[in-house]
């Protein structure tokens, strides 16, 4: 029975060579904890970067909804400009023919009271001539 306690305390110290061998030593444990560290802080900033890539298409979008939103309006008020501009010219065609008849009337009552009264009696008379 020596030589199988023997065997098993041979495995023992080789298992527990084997463990100590195995182990991380100091320098991986750091390396793997500032691995981590580098991955959360980088994990951080992804998510950053994507809520500020949201903000930003969000307010692309919005740029672009203000954007078809003045040209529908500018449509409109180019729209409403013309026919103002149409009505006014309309009005002023309007006061230009109301301005030259009443120049002209002018001119007829000015001219009425420059020409002699013409007085006429109250029946033509109707005189024969003789005949030669």
């Amino acid at each position: 029975m020596g030589g199988v306690r023997g065997l098993g305390v041979l495995g023992l110290l080789l298992v527990a060579g084997g463990l100590a061998g195995c182990s991380p030593d100091a320098a991986l444990l750091s390396q793997r904890q500032r691995l981590e560290l580098e991955h959360l802080e980088r994990m951080k900033e992804l998510t950053r970067l994507e809520a500020r890539l949201l903000a930003l298409t969000a307010t692309s979008r919005e740029w672009g909804e203000l954007g078809r939103r003045h040209e529908g309006v500018s449509e409109v008020a180019c729209a409403n400009a013309a026919e103002h501009l149409a009505a006014m010219e309309k009005h002023v065609a309007w006061q230009d023919e109301k301005a030259r008849r009443a120049r002209a009337q002018e001119r007829l009552e000015r001219a009425g009271a420059e020409a002699a009264p013409v007085k006429l009696s109250a029946a033509p008379s109707r005189e024969r001539r003789p005949a030669n």
